[in-house]
């Protein structure tokens, strides 16, 4: 399995107009058309007001090494002849998924509409289809309810603040491409993602983290009984993700 490491990031990678402009020449303007508004497909209970919020914080196991074999697949055939279209083609397809799960963890996330894609590519583009291509690789886990909390309440537990943000957040979303991702691909990634965007932990991660919440001088929490509830939940995310079997963690708290 690929390891954590720091990746120098080349900078100039031809993500051109050029390139950009090739990449998208496939597209099919006749479907915005077709199509000039539609609504990203939601479960009948969230479009009852019922359910899950789809702001709440959200989980997930991902099989990181299936991803991105798939992804960096399609992402190498940018070049060939048909340009974008397997990638977008792709990316609708789950789009539009039926599967709840799929349709659930898609629906968090800011995109454009598949219309939108057709008519020309862009760099946003490539930074939406690496996260949703992940929708097809992923199993639900239980969430923290309250990121924020356990972000601000773990350094009174004697976290540090780097750890407690790491807990509550994870790592640079773009820096999953760099751990799992072919070279070439991992570093499109780097440059088109947001670097804002957090929300993995590695298998490594997991463990360590376990191991900062055994080590928590129980006492602590005489004077910071609010934090009981959502280090449980912390303790339940992360025996989950141990059992994973290599897969990484995802987190959601806000897209």
């Amino acid at each position: 399995m690929a390891r954590w490491a720091n990746v120098v990031v080349a900078a100039s990678l031809p993500l051109t107009a050029a390139t950009i402009h090739h990449w998208g020449r496939h597209a099919d303007k006749t479907s915005v058309m077709q199509v000039l508004h539609r609504a990203h497909p939601l479960p009948a209970e969230q479009l009852a007001g019922g359910g899950r919020s789809l702001d709440e914080p959200k989980a997930w196991l991902l099989d990181a090494e299936t991803f991105h074999a798939e992804f960096c697949t399609l992402f190498g055939a940018l070049s060939g002849p048909d340009g974008a279209a397997p990638l977008r083609e792709r990316a609708t397809e789950l789009w539009e998924s039926p599967d709840p799960l799929v349709s659930d963890y898609v629906s968090r996330l800011p995109t454009d509409l598949p219309e939108e894609w057709a008519v020309s590519f862009s760099e946003s583009h490539l930074a939406q289809w690496y996260r949703i291509l992940m929708a097809a690789h992923l199993a639900d886990a239980p969430a923290v309810s309250d990121p924020g909390q356990l972000r601000r309440g773990l350094p009174d537990l004697g976290w540090s603040t780097a750890d407690a943000r790491r807990a509550a957040s994870g790592r640079q979303l773009r820096a999953l491409a760099s751990a799992y991702g072919h070279a070439e691909c991992a570093t499109a990634i780097n440059l088109v993602l947001d670097p804002g965007l957090r929300g993995w932990l590695s298998p490594d991660d997991v463990a360590d983290l376990r191991d900062r919440l055994v080590a928590v001088d129980r006492r602590r929490f005489r004077a910071h009984q609010d934090l009981v509830g959502v280090c449980e939940e912390l303790w339940s995310l992360l025996d989950v993700a141990a059992n994973g079997r290599g897969r990484v963690l995802l987190l959601l708290d806000h897209p």
